[in-house]
């Protein structure tokens, strides 16, 4: 049903590197440190490396030289624990970013792609059957949303959107004559996906979820127009007939969309930290005001270090500085650009993933932050995009 025809000999650490990180997002599962995790991560980057390594990238080299310049160029408060951060983004790009590739690392992210989309699936799907029958288990204690498995609702959001936009892909290829029993399921995997992101009340992975599943329809049926539309078409008719049975799904959505209204506007919280974002860009165009921090107490989470920059672009551009946020975004838009051009079912895939990945950024700041999950999901698309166009 997920057959992908895996390279065996890359299977065993894929298998590992996905259990490995989806098990940190889960709430049942003790978390695992952050020198523990790194250190799992750097015996894993150094195997990677030394097996798979052919060819380098250097604009990410270039792009990881400029961060570190961003590093040696401020003086940054001990709380953010800077090393710590710098070595596990270095670990985690090295191992699944666009830093290397080679025919063996091609088939490590290929499996790991798609063995965390697998995964992906399974944790919206799971979640969901448990909150249908144990709805408090499946609340988050902090805002008392939605969250799943998951640590919160914020991470169940974009984990459903991508579990939808994977199964939607899975529907599309798979052949009307062999594959009844599978489109059945991925039908309603693609319900379940739809109504754990809308359940979530996360906006922006909800806005996200429906602009990449238009991409990705769009791609399957761009040389056919009519069906793309027609399909479309039904797929809105179907949800005005359905709307009584899911609209109360809705209530976190609307909650948010109330309280946003009363402070001014629907994205008044985020323009804070956009705005501050731009502030501390323009302290230092160059080399931002240092790698994964910022700047005062706005986006700040305790007293720990934690950050929250609301705009994973933004964040790139006051970090480390104005060449790192070009090289960034000329990266992001080439591998976009080149995959709209092929003509294989994987591009869309990844294109669609990247278009999620590339909208949920604008709400959520994960580019640098390497103890997120969604940090490696994002540096695992780029990396894997890398190695499937330049392999």
């Amino acid at each position: 049903m997920f057959s992908f025809n895996p390279t065996t000999s890359t299977q065993p650490l894929a298998i590992f590197i996905t259990l490995f990180t989806i098990l940190r997002i889960i709430k049942f599962v003790p978390t695992t440190s952050a020198p523990i995790y790194y250190s799992i991560w750097g015996i894993c980057a150094f195997y990677i490396i030394i097996s798979g390594y052919h060819r380098v990238n250097y604009s990410t080299l270039l792009f990881i030289f400029f961060c570190f310049l961003s590093i040696i160029g401020n003086s940054i408060d001990a709380k953010y624990n800077i090393g710590l951060r710098f070595t596990g983004f270095l670990l985690i790009v090295g191992s699944v970013g666009p830093l290397f590739t080679g025919e063996w690392l091609y088939s490590l992210r290929r499996n790991c792609f798609h063995y965390v989309s697998v995964g992906l699936v399974f944790v919206t799907v799971v979640s969901f059957l448990i909150y249908c029958i144990y709805p408090s288990a499946m609340i988050t204690t902090r805002g008392h949303l939605y969250g799943g498995m998951t640590l919160h609702s914020m991470q169940m959001g974009p984990i459903a959107g991508l579990s939808t936009i994977y199964l939607t892909y899975k529907f599309l290829i798979t052949k009307q004559d062999k594959g009844l029993r599978d489109k059945m399921f991925y039908i309603v995997g693609i319900c379940i996906s739809l109504l754990s992101c809308i359940l979530a009340g996360s906006r922006s992975a909800i806005l996200s979820m429906i602009i990449s599943g238009i991409v990705c329809l769009y791609l399957y049926y761009r040389n056919d127009m009519a069906m793309f539309f027609k399909i479309i078409i039904c797929v809105i008719v179907i949800l005005a007939i359905t709307s009584p049975l899911w609209w109360s799904y809705t209530e976190a959505v609307q909650a948010k969309i109330a309280i946003s209204e009363s402070r001014g506007g629907l994205i008044t919280a985020r323009s804070f930290s956009w705005k501050a974002r731009m502030e501390e860009f323009l302290q230092n165009p160059f080399i931002g005001c240092g790698f994964a921090t910022v700047v005062g107490t706005l986006s700040e989470r305790g007293n720990e270090g934690m950050v929250e920059p609301g705009n994973g672009w933004l964040f790139i551009l006051s970090s480390t500085g104005i060449v790192s946020f070009i090289l960034f975004v000329t990266m992001y838009i080439r591998y976009v650009v080149m995959l709209v051009k092929d003509a294989f079912n994987e591009s869309i895939l990844l294109v669609s993933s990247l278009v999620f990945i590339g909208l949920h950024l604008n709400a959520e700041g994960y580019t640098l932050s390497s103890g997120i999950f969604l940090f490696y999901y994002l540096w695992l698309s780029i990396g894997y995009t890398y190695s499937y166009l330049f392999k």
